[in-house]
């Protein structure tokens, strides 16, 4: 983790300020740490350069379960929709003051946000989410453990934020949604997956639900499609079933 990134985290559960204790530093980078919050008690950690700030304390000595595994396939079909959906995001998204946040939900999160120009991110993943070894983390992207209802970071601290599929599948995606508008002062991007709509549709036909849940809770996304799943071919040589779409909700910005 770099060392300027300590001045975006705050206690996941009181919000207030952390201390940081027995710090092992490699050059701008914190290795380790003990990261006590003086106001709750709750205790964090930084271990191979991960954060570890959950709401509550952090277990002594236990990696990250996915700690040093490699990346999760991305599953077939997806390959030319996933890099086009990246394209999309790094082409049309334009970040306020701060690093990007992404949102890490299974194998697609890592990588929904490629730097450009050296610019940093932050990947906060859930505990099911493989964390690339030290030796395969970019030097411009931390990584951090948390709570999705309950980020670890100061209001206003993110330039924007970007989450894959699986943010829809979690409890409480609205909750998670307003803790991403008190953390931007950008735009935030979810990516869905819709199923295959009639020739000539618009990009939101199959998420009608969805969207007026959304407005509802007085969010007003706009829908950009940014790719299409190209699924395999049936074993028989049959008809292919129908081509889902990829889109992008893009909340402000």
């Amino acid at each position: 983790m770099r060392a300027s990134t300590t001045a975006l985290l705050v206690c996941p559960l009181c919000r207030g300020p952390f201390g940081w204790e027995s710090v092992e530093r490699r050059g701008d980078e914190i290795a380790s740490a003990r990261v006590p919050c003086p106001s709750c008690g709750t205790v964090s950690a930084v271990r191979d350069g991960i954060g570890y700030f959950l709401p509550g304390d952090a277990p002594e000595g236990i990696p990250h379960p996915g700690a040093g595994a490699p990346p999760t396939p991305v599953p077939p079909g997806w390959e030319a929709a996933w890099s086009n959906a990246r394209d999309h995001l790094r082409r049309e998204l334009h970040p306020g003051a701060g690093p990007v946040l992404e949102l890490g939900f299974g194998p697609f999160a890592p990588g929904l946000w490629t730097a450009r120009d050296g610019a940093p991110s932050l990947v906060i993943a859930e505990a099911s989410v493989p964390v690339p070894s030290a030796a395969g983390r970019e030097p411009t992207r931390d990584w951090i453990v948390a709570e999705m209802h309950s980020l670890p970071l100061r209001d206003r601290s993110v330039g924007a934020a970007v989450a894959g599929p699986g943010f829809q599948e979690i409890g409480g995606p609205l909750v998670v949604l307003r803790e991403l508008r008190r953390l931007s002062n950008g735009p935030i991007a979810s990516l869905v997956v819709l199923p295959a709509r009639p020739e000539g549709g618009s990009p939101g036909d199959g998420a009608e639900e969805l969207l007026a849940a959304y407005r509802t809770a007085h969010f007003e996304p706009r829908v950009e499609e940014v790719g299409r799943i190209l699924l395999p071919r049936a074993p028989n040589g049959g008809r292919k079933e129908p081509v889902p779409f990829v889109v992008a909700l893009v909340f402000g910005g």
